[in-house]
């Protein structure tokens, strides 16, 4: 009898019942040998992962019992795993919500993200539609994800933390700094009051202004502009979120601040250096950062910092 199977990285498939059983416990020895193959509501990155003797095996014999034949050409084995197979379901056969709630269970939830409103957030927004067609079935791997223009939709844990840090309220008047295609811009939509979102390059502009009215994003605006020059036409913010790392913070955007505001950032300054998540507040005349968590993802360009002639 065939059964509907949903597979631990949120794929669907018509597997019989040995097929199913075989298929969960590669699943479970992938998860504890911390291969590619894990629970974060992503397509096995099989191209990359290393598949045991024993997997190959299995799913050589699962090519048997359904009489198919799989080719990848891999490390030299005639006919390769149907791994690839099996797990490259058409776009129509992903269950993205199964996807994006195993995303929230299994990379934010544990990750010290408690805020209820931001769990709900992540778990609502389509991530995959942020991403381009060939990226789609691995819009939920816990990886930064590039997209055009040198621009990624970061890794969902880390922009997960930094908007529970940023301590959102409904009412807040918010400002997003290098949107890239939108999807942080999306999430900060569902806990604040209202949205301005900056990016340099038009094609991005159009592309998370598209989206976000797609989804039905009503209190979100995109507009092109120099990220490190913000929106002060639109200020002054209670939250500012710049969608990347800095190794300069410019005065201009924390100035933009609302005299309670909160602004949070990966402070970067050294190319090779880790990347911290900081947050930057009004103190006294100026603005005092605050770290609070270890995080490394990509430097935006407009944020590196000034190169120093020595002479």
């Amino acid at each position: 009898m065939l059964i509907l199977s949903i597979l631990s990285v949120g794929a669907i498939q018509l597997l019989s019942d040995t097929e199913t059983q075989l298929i969960e416990d590669f699943a479970d020895r992938s998860k504890s040998q911390k291969n590619e193959a894990i629970c974060s509501a992503s397509m096995i990155s099989v191209k990359n992962s290393p598949i045991s003797f024993r997997d190959r095996m299995m799913f050589q014999g699962i090519e048997q019992q359904r009489g198919t034949h799989y080719t990848d050409g891999r490390n030299g084995w005639p006919g390769g795993s149907s791994l690839d197979a099996i797990l490259s379901f058409k776009m129509n056969d992903i269950q993205f919500e199964t996807a994006r709630q195993m995303m929230v269970d299994c990379q934010i939830r544990p990750n010290k993200v408690v805020d209820e409103r931001v769990l709900d957030a992540f778990a609502t927004i389509p991530r995959e539609k942020f991403v381009n067609k060939q990226q789609r079935s691995i819009a939920y791997v816990d990886e930064d994800l590039p997209v055009s223009g040198g621009r990624c939709l970061m890794e969902p844990m880390v922009l997960a933390r930094m908007m529970q840090a940023l301590e959102i309220k409904p009412t807040d008047h918010a400002l997003v700094v290098g949107a890239a295609t939108g999807y942080g811009t999306a999430i900060m939509a569902r806990l604040a009051g209202s949205v301005i979102a900056v990016e340099t390059r038009t094609q991005l502009v159009e592309k998370a202004q598209e989206t976000l009215v797609s989804i039905d994003v009503d209190n979100a605006a995109v507009i092109k502009g120099r990220l490190t020059e913000g929106c002060p036409k639109e200020g002054p913010y209670d939250r500012i979120l710049i969608e990347g790392a800095v190794a300069q913070m410019p005065e201009q955007l924390l100035d933009q601040l609302t005299p309670k505001g909160r602004l949070l950032a990966i402070w970067r300054p050294s190319p090779r250096g880790a990347g911290v998540a900081s947050v930057w507040c009004r103190a006294n005349e100026g603005f005092a950062r605050t770290p609070l968590f270890d995080a490394q993802v990509p430097l935006l360009e407009e944020f590196k910092a000034k190169e120093e002639f020595v002479f």
